[in-house]
């Protein structure tokens, strides 16, 4: 559904911020959507594929014009002739009329208020069936460690977090599966270091065949089968979890789901988690 909104600005320095809870922006897994960004007729920012947020900063700080200055009338001129002279006595001088201040109020400052963002278009609805594992929230905090989002890593061409935390989430990064209905799957394949011999399938529908749609590894572990965040940083040798949230076909029986690690991406030797 097109959104606008229109603000009355002057020329300065501004801030374009675009906000989205679910986390994979307004194009392209659940629909084609976009913003644009106008000063006047020219185009300033414009965008759409995102994960939570997107910031743009357009214009030039300058400073304000002063305001107008108003014309102020002259004194009125003293009057020429001399006074009478006798008794008669001399005449009231006229006063000089001070000139009229020039207006001191400040022009109006511009609004402050960022610009209404554009509405994520909701998706498709889903088909009733829910997902065989539902990802478990990461902690924020804990002992300084904080719950990091993936960002595609061109080299490896798959989802990586660039800086260790509590947990690492692919969010929107992995969704769907290779080109099917209603499910293309950003950067395609997303296997490690672009292998070429494990690409994925294209044939089925999104969320109604089978695919891998979010991978989260959290530092902590599982308690009575109950998984339990610790809060801590991830480390080599340390205790984790791995959520993953994927759709099965039908009753998921004819469906298996394996996971496997390896201590070197560069040079994989994988080994099957039980």
């Amino acid at each position: 559904t097109p959104f606008s909104s229109n603000v009355c600005a002057n020329d300065g320095q501004y801030e374009f911020q675009i906000n989205d809870s679910i986390g994979d922006g307004i194009c392209c897994g659940y629909g084609t959507g976009s913003y644009l960004v106008k000063f006047g007729t020219v185009e300033k920012a414009s965008g759409g594929q995102f994960a939570s947020s997107e910031t743009k900063t357009f214009g030039t700080c300058g400073s304000t014009p002063p305001p107008t200055t108003g014309s102020t009338p002259p004194p009125s001129a003293p009057p020429t002739n001399p006074p009478t002279t006798g008794s008669t006595p001399p005449p009231t001088a006229s006063p000089t009329a001070l000139p009229t201040p020039v207006p001191t109020a400040p022009p109006t400052a511009p609004p402050t208020a960022p610009p209404t963002p554009v509405p994520t278009a909701p998706p498709t609805n889903p088909p009733t069936a829910q997902p065989t594992a539902p990802v478990t929230p990461a902690p924020t905090t804990g002992d300084g460690a904080v719950a990091q989002e993936a960002v595609f890593d061109s080299e490896y061409g798959v989802p990586r977090c660039v800086n260790t935390g509590s947990s690492c989430d692919s969010r929107a990064l992995l969704n769907g599966r290779g080109t099917v209905t209603n499910g293309n799957e950003l950067n395609l394949s997303n296997t490690n270091l672009k292998r070429a011999a494990c690409t994925d399938g294209n044939s089925g529908s999104y969320q109604f065949d089978e695919s891998i749609d979010q991978i989260t590894v959290t530092a902590g572990d599982i308690e009575s089968g109950v998984p339990v965040p610790s809060g801590d940083f991830i480390t080599e040798g340390g205790r984790a979890y791995v959520t993953v949230k994927l759709w099965c076909w039908g009753s998921g029986a004819s469906d298996t789901a394996d996971i496997y690690l390896t201590k070197d991406a560069s040079s994989p030797d994988w080994e099957p988690l039980d």
